[in-house]
């Protein structure tokens, strides 16, 4: 015997079986398999007082049951590992459960959402079943390979080994579909992006209780903000010595999700000798152009800033010195030279530092560039960058100075071999060629690369070039394709 719906149920032995056709009467719908010689007997689960399951029960009971009834003694429960997602990826964290214990899915069905130090993941169900013993909470970390939960789904090899006889036993209490209705309604999750779940979860939050503001009830960085400041107990007296214990004055953090990436690229950066180069670029006729091509821009539905312009400048100076737009082997013995500029972009995001990448730069134009600068932003912002968006970068840049600075030391990403990183545009005095001094919008701009095959002639040359760029914008028509 064994189920292969919520509606159907195999018996085995069908000619043995034949003298329980009157079960008919019963609501059931009887069906010979001769490949299986097998009956298929289904109920009508509409109605719930004549609805009947084959429940195994030591002596095998045809049981009417309700539609909730689901332990079957041929329903194995299958480990639900979770599979390797590339990239060398060893440990992942649950950010938040689409399931709980006891419901049921189906092939495809969405299961979890992990974060890697690489990237965010939706995990699915390879089975139909029951979801059992889930193994980890929301902000756990699970390993590759071990079990995120157990499914309860039908083997094939236990059709093998069915009883072959079968009685009637009681209607079971029908009353829990709605109880586990209500449970259902109770789970679904927040909308919500994972930085507001983290907040949630250091401060022991039910989002279900903060009121969203965003679109279809999403709960906004705000929302939690403001909930908290209303939730705050003033602290506790000091005691009477005015000291408060070593527990009150420190929390204590794991390093996780992409701070963890951070760290390990940061840790194998800093074993690479590296030499840095700044500039000072005027940037009053990029600011002109840039203003007029404003409106045309935002008429396409494209948001253009000034990053574009950084980008593809960098792109044709990229193509004019190519070993900045390399990378080394693990034994620094060969020079890996890139054909397409893969540049990636520093963000800063509700999780942590991130460095997504626009693909074949060199093939695009300012404009292109600008739609993909836009798309990787957003799906940064919630915290939905994939593996495509994270790989195979050759060239990175960081415009730091969008939120203060005017000096940086960038650090390059291993294994590429170079980066940059913009600060932010001054009003500065300047004495322009005829020796007159006058006002300029300046950005400063540092350089930083692998000095074990890069030196300090090659990177100042790069600079000087992408310099004239930016204060002669109008050449870079030249080598638009």
């Amino acid at each position: 015997m064994s189920v292969i719906s919520k509606n159907t149920i195999i018996i085995r032995n069908f000619y043995t079986h034949l003298k329980n056709i009157r079960l008919a009467a019963y609501g059931f719908t009887l069906r010979k398999h001769d490949a299986l010689n097998s009956l298929s007997i289904a109920f009508n689960r509409t109605n719930r007082t004549q609805g009947f399951m084959l429940v195994p029960l030591g002596k095998q009971t045809l049981q009417p049951l309700s539609s909730q009834a689901s332990k079957v003694e041929n329903m194995q429960k299958i480990p639900f590992p979770l599979a390797d997602i590339g990239e060398g990826i060893t440990e992942v964290e649950i950010l938040r459960w689409f399931v709980k214990d006891g419901q049921q899915v189906k092939q495809f069905d969405k299961i979890c959402e992990v974060q890697s130090d690489k990237a965010t993941v939706e995990i699915t169900s390879r089975y139909d079943g029951v979801v059992r013993d889930v193994q980890y909470k929301e902000g756990d970390i699970a390993k590759v390979g071990k079990p995120l939960c157990f499914i309860e789904s039908i083997a094939a090899e236990t059709m093998r080994h069915v009883p072959e006889t079968i009685e009637m036993s009681p209607l079971a209490n029908i009353e829990k579909d709605k109880e586990n209705a209500e449970v259902m309604r109770d789970f679904e999750k927040v909308l919500a992006t994972p930085a507001v779940r983290r907040i949630a979860r250091e401060h022991k939050i039910d989002l279900s209780k903060v009121p969203g503001s965003g679109s279809n009830g999403r709960v906004l960085k705000e929302d939690i903000l403001a909930y908290i400041e209303k939730q705050q107990v003033p602290l506790k007296e000091e005691s009477s010595s005015g000291v408060s214990s070593q527990e009150e004055q420190r929390r204590i953090e794991p390093i996780r999700g992409l701070r963890r990436a951070m760290t390990k690229t940061m840790t194998a950066s800093l074993s690479v000798p590296q030499l840095t180069l700044g500039e000072e670029v005027v940037m009053d006729r990029l600011i002109d152009i840039r203003s007029g091509l404003k409106s045309t821009a935002e008429k396409l539905g494209v948001r253009l800033t000034y990053m574009p312009f950084f980008i593809k400048a960098t792109s044709y100076c990229l193509s004019r010195f190519p070993i900045l737009n390399s990378s080394v082997d693990a034994n620094c013995e060969n020079i890996i030279y890139h054909r397409h500029h893969n540049i990636s972009i520093a963000m800063d995001t509700p999780v942590g530092l991130t460095v997504p990448n626009i693909k074949y730069v060199d093939q695009k134009s300012i404009l292109e560039v600008a739609k993909d600068l836009q798309v990787l932003m957003d799906l940064a912002e919630a915290g939905r960058l994939g593996e495509e968006q994270l790989k195979d970068g050759t060239f990175s840049i960081s415009n730091v100075g969008v939120i203060s600075g005017t000096y940086t030391a960038p650090v390059v990403f291993v294994p590429q071999v170079a980066i940059g990183a913009f600060g932010r545009t001054r009003m500065i005095p300047v004495v322009d060629s005829n020796g007159h001094v006058k006002t300029a919008h300046v950005i400063t701009v540092s350089w930083s690369a692998d000095h074990r095959i890069i030196d300090g002639a090659t990177i100042a040359r790069f600079s000087k070039l992408w310099k004239s760029c930016i204060e002669e914008p109008e050449q870079l028509l030249l080598y638009f394709k």
